[in-house]
């Protein structure tokens, strides 16, 4: 019987230092499949498409998001001046968000 609760108490040993060690963050989404969920017709997306994917996907990294400053991320992400971002114009301004201020905390 004692030897049992060696194995018992071992065990919850084991199992407490896994969940101790374990990685609580959840996995995130890389960029390009954010923008991959946003492009329209598979190659580009348009401002009200870039909008939509920062106020659903990046919240976070603006919470303030509005017209102006829309024109502002626009301004630094459209190399070609197309008013459509491809993917890695994209890319380039989801880093640009994601490294210009920490996120904000949900509650």
């Amino acid at each position: 019987m004692a030897r049992y609760s060696l194995w018992v108490a071992a065990l919850g040993l084991v199992c407490l230092i896994a969940v101790v060690t374990s990685d609580n963050n959840p996995q995130t989404e890389s960029d390009a499949s954010i923008c991959a969920q946003f492009l329209d017709g598979g190659s580009t997306m348009s401002i009200a498409r870039v909008f939509d994917m920062i106020e659903i996907k990046l919240k976070s990294y603006v919470p303030d998001m509005g017209t102006e400053m829309m024109r502002d991320f626009m301004k630094y992400a459209d190399n070609d001046r197309d008013d459509h971002l491809n993917q890695s114009e994209c890319q380039n301004l989801i880093n640009y968000l994601k490294n210009r201020t920490p996120a904000r905390r949900r509650k």
